[in-house]
């Protein structure tokens, strides 16, 4: 379901607080030659991760996650209690949806880029937040984790850390 049309933007997230990350995925493309047809099968799709490298494709219906246009872009703002995607299409008006924040937030400073969460369980789970994410997007230095991180060791750019217990 991931290869219905191109793909624009993407987002890493545990959109469902499972302690897995999953990827959020827009696409389309009416841009494409008469004869060919536009490329537009996509409606935004979560590809729903096991923490063990499967994924499961869950469509709009399943998710919730509905972005039909020529979407060109997508980032993520996560702020104390609050999260919102952002799709940005061509030619059409920018789609704002507003997503259930069941997790805890996090603030990275403008040189740290990576981060070990420790969950309760015990596995860990790197998250990276670098300067781009997908075509000419970018999430905000606010990351949602899992409600279930005990601990992020974050890292710099100079291969400095500093640790944060929840």
């Amino acid at each position: 379901q991931a290869q219905f049309a191109p793909i624009y933007g993407t987002s890493i997230c545990d959109c469902d607080n499972d302690g897995a990350l999953d990827v959020m995925i827009v696409g389309n493309s009416l841009s494409t030659q008469i004869e060919m047809g536009h490329e537009d099968a996509l409606n935004g799709l979560i590809l729903r991760g096991d923490g063990k490298g499967n994924f499961t494709p869950k469509i709009a219906n399943e998710s919730g996650f509905y972005a039909p246009y020529d979407a060109k872009a997508l980032a993520r703002l996560s702020g104390e209690g609050f999260e919102i995607m952002l799709v940005g299409n061509n030619l059409n008006n920018m789609n704002v949806l507003r997503m259930r924040n069941n997790g805890k937030t996090l603030k990275l400073e403008p040189n740290e880029y990576k981060v070990i969460l420790t969950l309760a369980n015990g596995k860990k789970q790197v998250l990276e937040n670098g300067y781009g994410n997908g075509y000419l997007s970018q999430d905000s230095r606010v990351l949602r984790i899992s409600s279930l991180a005990k601990s992020a060791e974050i890292f710099n750019f100079k291969g400095q850390s500093r640790t944060v217990n929840f």
